[in-house]
């Protein structure tokens, strides 16, 4: 009994191939409904196994393609390049076959991490080999649900091709899939795709007069791969139109395609036998080109460092096992829901939770040695006592105290500002009906009690769910100079599709510049102003130009990192405001503050990488619109072109700032 569970133990500790998602087959009643959305259901077990045994930074190489181009084949010569010693039964690898059904059903997951050719011993990190279905088999929507699935979560999205070459199926495939990330506005998000030709050593094209094979480099290969040869195909002229637009938008949304080669597959690896020692046939001398070109195209796929929550760059944003397990759970949910799936709320989530987790426990760790400090200080003042403290002594201390529970009585923490008064029916309907705003008398006498000239406000406005309040709680926190106990009120923030905050909320307390000394006087208001998504045209602006002109730093916090038509709108129509005064010296002192960013980047469109620039060259681009990479009319680019040469120094009269 003892040997049996020692057995299972090994099987289950053990590398192998399994199931990481299914495709639910649909009923005979779903297949006749046309709204009904394809369904995929995640294996408890595999994502158990990804949350407990893989390391942080996680890799996640998926082979995508047609139905029996070599791609399970290839996972299980990626895995056995990989590993380090031979330790696992080769019956246990991906399952590959010559017949005309696919064998792999859904998504399949190597169980062991893997680590990189190059990485020492200490280092940590995985990689997971992910083995997708082939698209002949499925319909369009099974399959693009797969593909964006693959997209998101991978870090090299590996398009096997056999022949060599793109054709219009694989390609409708692939716009599908992308066609969906149009609605996402969530940044950082689209796919690292490859484009890996089975059996050609190197790139090359048949000269058509020889035709013999010329070699080429790896972008002349890619384009001729998305070029559309109408002299010698014998699709229609609409067929030959339609691929030919696909092949564009396909490569315009793509920050960058990579092509890799591999060499020949050695004959004694063609074999798809369960019995097949693939780890000594591998390290023979007859596989040695076919190896050692299998290693140079996986250290290819690895170099950009591990899988990131999806939204961001920042190298300390790299997901964690047990987050990476959990994200593809709630994708899937979100796939499952919606014909056209869009995961920008699920990404903004977890974000926020990492963001969260990030400053409690830098408080946490705060508090601690503040605790610890206090608590030496009180041992040392008690080892001091010779003696019981007299009548007068302990009437001293419980004075201090009623005075301190007096203090803390008074902090409030957060506290509303300014009230968006909410339209009856019958003002709704009235075109000259003004919104109302309302300021809160409560927080104008703490505005007038407590703080004291000169005072700084500093305004944080921007997006719904973009994290204001969120920045706003850090803001205090980092001015604060001693914690202010759990019973006060951090702004609120959440995750949710409706915004939190309502109108403008405060802090209570007055915060001293980091800078500013004790005999200094002075103190700084932070404000956190609603998200402008839930609110109307006049409303928003309304909301805006109050705190326009009431800020020292008005901050636009950015996520991502641009300012978007409907925020170029709103910024636009408070400002314009301003032409009716005749004051001096009542223009905003605007920032923009873009989250996970900690550079300002931007990306070169002939490499793909990102490069640093300076921050008036970061502005001038926020502040320029890409005709020929947006999907917006020729009318809406001209507005929102006119639209920011108004915000921007260059077109008016405003000044605009950036920190990062």
């Amino acid at each position: 009994m003892a040997s049996q569970n020692i057995q299972e133990q090994q099987y289950y500790q053990e590398g192998r191939a399994i199931q990481l998602i299914r495709c639910i087959p649909p009923t005979d009643e779903e297949r006749k409904n046309p709204r009904f959305v394809p369904q995929l259901e995640i294996d408890r077990e595999a994502k158990q196994i990804i949350a407990e045994r893989f390391e942080t930074p996680i890799s996640v190489i998926v082979y995508v393609g047609n139905m029996g181009v070599g791609k399970s084949k290839l996972a299980t010569m990626t895995i056995t390049a990989l590993e380090k010693e031979q330790h696992h039964q080769t019956a246990r690898m991906f399952r590959s076959g010559a017949g005309a059904n696919g064998v792999t059903q859904g998504v399949w997951m190597w169980s062991e991490p893997l680590q990189h050719p190059k990485q020492e011993t200490n280092e940590s990190g995985s990689i997971l080999i992910l083995d997708c279905e082939g698209m002949g088999d499925l319909d369009e929507n099974t399959g693009a649900n797969l593909y964006l699935f693959c997209m998101l979560i991978s870090t090299a999205f590996v398009v096997i091709l056999r022949p060599s070459r793109v054709d219009r199926y694989q390609c409708n495939r692939l716009y599908q899939a992308l066609y969906r990330f149009e609605r996402m506005r969530a940044q950082y998000v689209l796919p690292n795709l490859w484009l890996l030709p089975l059996d050609l050593p190197e790139f090359v094209y048949s000269d058509p007069k020889t035709s013999e094979d010329v070699p080429i480099s790896e972008e002349q290969w890619i384009n001729n791969i998305f070029t559309v040869d109408e002299e010698n195909n014998r699709l229609s002229n609409d067929e030959n139109q339609a691929l030919k637009n696909r092949y564009k938008y396909i490569i315009d949304i793509l920050p960058k395609i990579r092509a890799a080669n591999i060499h020949h597959l050695p004959p004694s690896l063609h074999s798809n036998s369960r019995k097949l020692d693939t780890y000594s046939l591998l390290r023979s001398k007859e596989s040695d080109l076919y190896a050692t070109s299998i290693t140079i195209a996986i250290k290819k796929f690895l170099a950009n460092g591990g899988k990131r929550l999806l939204g961001s760059i920042a190298q300390n944003m790299f997901v964690r096992p047990s987050e990476f397990a959990e994200l593809m759970d709630d994708l899937i949910q979100v796939i499952n829901r919606d014909p056209v799936p869009n995961p920008d709320e699920l990404i903004n989530q977890y974000l926020t939770n990492r963001f969260t987790a990030e400053l409690e426990k830098e408080y946490v760790t705060r508090f601690e040695h503040d605790l610890m400090n206090y608590v030496t200080k009180q041992c040392e003042k008690l080892s001091e006592l010779q003696k019981p403290p007299s009548d007068e002594q302990i009437a001293t201390i419980i004075g201090e105290m009623a005075h301190q529970r007096d203090q803390n009585h008074e902090k409030q923490g957060c506290i509303q500002l300014i009230r968006c008064i909410p339209p009856t029916d019958e003002e709704r309907k009235n075109p000259q009906y003004v919104p109302q705003l309302e300021i809160n008398q409560q927080a104008q006498q703490i505005i007038s009690d407590r703080f004291e000239a000169p005072i700084s406000i500093i305004v944080y406005a921007g997006n719904m769910g973009v994290g204001k309040s969120k920045l706003a709680t850090v803001t205090v926190a980092a001015l604060e100079k001693e914690p202010h106990g759990t019973d006060l009120l951090w702004f609120r923030s959440g995750a949710g599709t409706n915004g939190v905050t309502q109108g403008v909320w405060m802090w209570c307390e007055p915060l001293r510049h980091p800078d500013q000394d004790e005999q200094t006087k002075g103190s700084i208001l932070v404000l956190d102003c609603e998200g402008m998504d839930n609110l109307d045209e006049n409303t928003a602006a309304n909301l805006y130009f109050f705190c326009m002109i009431i800020s020292t730093a008005f901050v636009v916090v950015l996520r991502p990192a641009r300012i978007d038509r409907f925020q170029c709108d709103r910024l636009y129509i408070a400002l314009r405001r301003f032409e009716f005064m005749k004051s001096f010296h009542v223009l905003p002192n605007v920032w923009l503050l873009p989250l996970d960013l900690p550079k300002f980047l931007h990306i070169d469109p002939d490499t793909g990488d990102d490069i640093e620039i300076s921050k008036e060259e970061w502005l001038h681009k926020i502040f320029s619109v890409n005709d020929e990479r947006n999907n917006l009319s020729s009318a809406h680019n001209q507005r929102l072109k006119e639209q920011y040469e108004y915000i921007t120094p260059l077109g008016h009269w405003t000044t605009t700032q950036v920190i990062d």
